[in-house]
């Protein structure tokens, strides 16, 4: 009306900028809610489709028993193990350890997944990982890689030929005493285009014991940031002896479990054992 703003006025511009201001946070809040549950939703869909990759059932193989346990830190992980049936009997074993966390770390594990469902047992393990390693480095980013422990074990021979891909060395304790390390025969996959590998062998006799896991248990960490360390690690697996591998797994856990002391982990732990009967 051309008059000039009063009292009245400003009182009543500053509750209606009230109001506005309640019902701007309240709609943001109830976007944000809804954001929320739509990513808690995917992460458990990522999670349920991770789970299902797992194997349902431990494998069989005459002679030896084979058993794991892998937990994520987060909702869905980067660690993978698997146990693929070959021809003859043979069986392989597969535990990796994706770079990096989550959900992307969690995709290329699917990755890795499926080209060794389909490519296990059709070549040498040597061709198998400089296969994979090639279709990682054309089809991922280049921050990402795979440290991979593959192993074809074959009862009849009481041999596993096997290739590591830059993983923490694999742990045989012989039933007559001592351990070997199965040392890195490469680099890891999916870092270099040209990666070469190295397969090696070793023969299980009855009572050994192999040790696989990913860095996440040897390296978990105490509320001093100090590491429970491979030194332990082989240290509690030798005085859990003489046991089944679910009980020597169940040990380990307990072990790197009481080291952390309640202390949150960053990244996901993975074992893998295998004992001839």
């Amino acid at each position: 009306g051309g008059r000039a703003f009063g009292e009245e006025d400003l009182d009543f511009a500053g509750a209606l900028a009230r109001q506005t201001q309640a019902a701007i946070e309240a709609a943001r809040s109830h976007r944000m809610r809804i954001e929320k549950e739509r990513q808690d939703r995917d992460l458990q869909i990522a999670r349920e489709i991770q789970q299902s990759l797992f194997p349902r059932s431990w494998p069989r193989a005459e002679g030896f028993e084979v058993v794991a346990r892998s937990r994520s830190c987060y909702q869905v992980g980067g660690d993978y193990y698997d146990f693929i049936p070959l021809a003859g009997g043979r069986l392989g074993i597969v535990i990796a350890d994706v770079s990096g966390k989550g959900t992307p770390a969690s995709l290329m594990m699917a990755s890795v997944h499926a080209w060794l469902q389909a490519m296990a047992g059709t070549a040498r393990p040597t061709e198998v990982l400089e296969r994979l390693n090639r279709f990682l480095y054309a089809n991922t980013q280049t921050s990402r890689y795979v440290t991979l422990f593959y192993g074809e074990l074959d009862p009849a021979t009481r041999t596993l030929s096997y290739v590591n891909a830059g993983h923490n060395a694999p742990m045989l304790f012989r039933a007559t005493g001592g351990a070997e390390r199965l040392t890195a025969t490469g680099p890891v996959v999916g870092l270099i285009e040209a990666g070469r590998f190295e397969e090696r062998s070793v023969v299980l006799d009855p009572g050994d014991v192999l040790l696989v896991y990913s860095d996440g248990i040897s390296e978990a960490m105490n509320v001093s940031d100090e590491e429970w360390g491979e030194d332990q690690l082989a240290a509690a697996a030798s005085a859990a002896f003489p046991c089944n591998p679910q009980q020597l797994i169940d040990t380990l856990f307990v072990a790197a479990d009481a080291f952390a002391g309640g202390a949150k982990q960053h990244d996901d732990m993975t074992v893998v054992v295998v004992r001839m009967k």
